[in-house]
Order: structure tokens, then sequence, then C-alpha cells
């Protein structure tokens, strides 16, 4: 399923997603879900704000033959003032020029995401090792649009994914409706792909949980042995019956607990 537009060219990059319980592809990090048969759409959600210097009082500039405009009407009838170019300081330093009453006003800085300077857009990778561990399934993904390219990939505006790779089948059935090629781990050749699958999959993630708690139990079990010997050893060199009590009730509850570990990990 292709869904990018034919007059552009998108650019490919690797991301990991998780599975959610309907079906559906969705971010780790973000609340955001990658429906199928329709691309993900960014949208910026930092309350981010910028500072332009508006003209409250007196005639609009008048424009300097062959020089850029040093101002700019906008929606609203407000005048900004716009620096020249190239400007080497932050725009809130440029002083406008005297003679008219200039001040500086902040104005919520809504844009296209990604925008310039923000950190907002869908993260794409350009190296598929990079995407390790942050998701259970692994997505090839087309971004086109908007597109921010940095060093480790790109923040796009729209996205859809062109191949999807997975660790069971029943991972592969529930995605099916993406209509784009879904891989099995075990039937790919790259390297890198089976590595980044293999830390992603949530059966062995599944079962370090249980071999750890299967190991709290095994000390629990045997910090319980401990105390019951010491208990007896002290007992005998002197007796002191509430003390062994106590230490007996410490042991049990000892290994009560871990015994509750090894079961339920």
């Amino acid at each position: 399923m292709n869904l990018v537009p034919d007059s552009i060219e998108p650019i490919e990059g690797w991301k990991m997603l998780n599975l959610g319980p309907d079906g559906t592809l969705v971010s780790p990090n973000y609340d955001m879900t990658w429906y199928p048969a329709s691309p993900v759409c960014a949208l910026c959600k930092t309350d981010s704000y910028i500072q332009r210097w508006v003209l409250v009082d007196g005639p609009v500039p008048l424009e300097t033959p062959g020089q850029a405009p040093s101002y700019v009407v906008a929606a609203g009838g407000m005048t900004f003032y716009q620096a020249p170019s190239p400007v080497t300081v932050p725009l809130p330093l440029v002083v406008p020029p005297p003679g008219k009453h200039w001040e500086l006003h902040s104005f919520k800085n809504e844009h296209t995401a990604p925008g310039e300077g923000c950190s907002c857009g869908i993260y794409v990778a350009r190296n598929i090792v990079t995407t390790a561990g942050y998701g259970t399934v692994l997505v090839k993904v087309k971004g086109w649009g908007n597109v921010h390219e940095h060093s480790g990939g790109w923040r796009v505006e729209y996205a859809y994914p062109s191949e999807i790779y997975v660790n069971t089948m029943e991972e592969a059935l529930a995605l099916e409706a993406y209509g784009v090629p879904i891989k099995l781990r075990e039937d790919v050749k790259d390297q890198d792909i089976r590595k980044v699958l293999m830390v992603s999959d949530p059966t062995k993630a599944i079962q370090k949980v249980k071999a750890q708690g299967l190991l709290a139990g095994k000390v629990g079990m045997l910090i319980c042995l401990f105390a019951l010997c010491l208990n007896i050893v002290l007992f005998a060199i002197k007796p002191n019956i509430p003390g062994g009590i106590a230490m007996a009730i410490m042991a049990l509850a000892t290994g009560f607990l871990a015994d509750q570990v090894r079961r339920n990990g």
C-alpha cells in the first residue's frame, strides 16, 4: 500500500513501534496511533512562544529601493519589525530603527510540524541499529511533507510503514490490515534486523523477568535457611525464647515473600 503522493520523493528510514491491543501500531513514547491505510500526521504540542517587535505608534516604515523591507504587515493590521538578513543575534536583541514606537510582544509559536528550532515531528532513524529496544515491532518508514534532516535521521510531517518486521506469527496476523509486506524474524537474513528484533522480542523479556523472579526466590530461600540455622545455634548457646520466636517469624516471613516473588515472576 503506497500512500505517498506521486509527485513526492519520500525519505526512508527505521522506527520501532508497539502493537496495541486493538491490532494497531502505537508509538512507545507518545500518544500517537498509526492507523491502517492512513498516514500519520505530526502535530506540534509544545507550548512555546516567540518574541516580535510590534509597531504601536507612528507610520508604517517606508521601503528602501533595492533592499529587503524592514517590516511585515500581518493579519489583523499589526506591523512587525523584520530584521535585515543575515542576522547574527536573536531577534529580540535586534533593535528596530528609532523614531517610532515599537514594543516587544510574545506570540504563541504555532507552526507546521516539524518546526525549525522545535523538537516536534515524527522521528525516523537513518541507522536501524539505533532503534533497538525502543519498541517491539520494527517498521521501515516512508516520510514526506515537511522534512528536517539531522545527523541520526529525520523529523517528518507525514509517515506510513513500507515494511513491517515482527517476532511472532500472532503479531504478523494482527498487522495484515496495513497492506504492506510483513516479515518474521526467522525468515529475515539481514543480521541487523534480526539483532534489533531479538532485543525487542517481548517473549524474551517475559522469560528474563521470570528468570529474575526465580533467582530472587532461590536467594530468599537461602536467606530463610540461614536465618533458621542461626536461630537454632543462638538458642542452643543462650536460650532466649522471645528472641528465638522473633527470629523464627522473620525467617518464615522471608521465605514466604521469596516464594511469592518466585511464583509471580
